[in-house]
């Protein structure tokens, strides 16, 4: 009977708050997501890349770029290994961040933003008027920002924004990858910005003082002789770039 009784109370409350009920039904999804993930995917890196048998995955052995490797080094210790599949998913902040802002900040049903109502939303939700949006705050309306299961959404935010890297994002910071992301330079973001064609793109040669160093980046060679460093080719010869992909 007392089980019974505890039971109708937690319903009760699920009953009559949407966000604990969304949190409830969350935390179990997200469990069973993870058991999936950590079965199927584990399942498929372990015999494929870890090659001295040791139950986990380092850099060497992975052999793909770091950015491939640190999404699946969620933990950040350096390797990939089981507890890696236990964190959620942490979705890359430009592909989500531009709906995550809209539905975040924007007024409710809106599919795109200015950056005064991305002030005025920012300034609402910023509960203790610190100039900081925190997990806590997100959490607090995050069951109606995102699904509160199978990603970590403020982690895409943090991703994209939180360049000061005090575990927040700051209102100057949400401006700037609002103007960093309004691709058409209409002085909106949408939800879907990424999928716009952007400005278009300068023609003729760009003067030296405007030139950008290409991001480097180590990649594995195609018949297993090692690594191979973009920036270990600087200033010794041209360099040509071939991109494409194979199964």
């Amino acid at each position: 009977m007392k089980t019974a009784a505890a039971l109708r109370l937690v319903l009760l409350a699920v009953a009559l708050s949407p966000a604990a009920g969304c949190k409830l039904v969350g935390a179990g999804i997200r469990a069973a997501l993870h058991a999936h993930e950590k079965a199927a995917v584990w399942g498929y890196l372990r015999p494929k890349y870890d090659r001295n048998g040791d139950g986990r995955i380092d850099r060497s052995e992975y052999g793909r770029d770091e950015k491939a490797f640190a999404r699946l080094d969620r933990d950040g210790d350096g390797s990939i290994g089981p507890a890696d599949f236990e964190r959620d998913v942490v979705p890359p902040g430009d592909l989500v961040g531009p709906h995550l802002l809209v539905r975040a900040f924007g007024p409710k049903g809106a599919e795109s933003i200015d950056l005064e109502e991305l002030e005025q939303g920012f300034a609402r939700l910023d509960r203790d008027r610190d100039g900081r949006f925190t997990r806590a705050e997100f959490e607090a309306e995050g069951w109606r920002i995102a699904p509160p299961f199978g990603a970590d959404f403020f982690g895409s935010l943090l991703e994209g924004m939180d360049r000061d890297g005090d575990g927040a994002v700051g209102v100057s910071e949400t401006r700037d990858f609002f103007e960093r992301h309004d691709r058409d330079g209409d002085g909106r973001l949408g939800m879907l910005e990424r999928a716009l064609p952007g400005k278009a793109p300068r023609v003729g040669a760009i003067p030296v003082a405007e030139r950008q160093r290409a991001p480097d980046f180590t990649l594995a060679r195609d018949r297993g002789e090692g690594m191979v460093t973009l920036s270990s080719f600087a200033g010794k010869r041209p360099v040509a770039l071939v991109f494409g992909s194979f199964t």
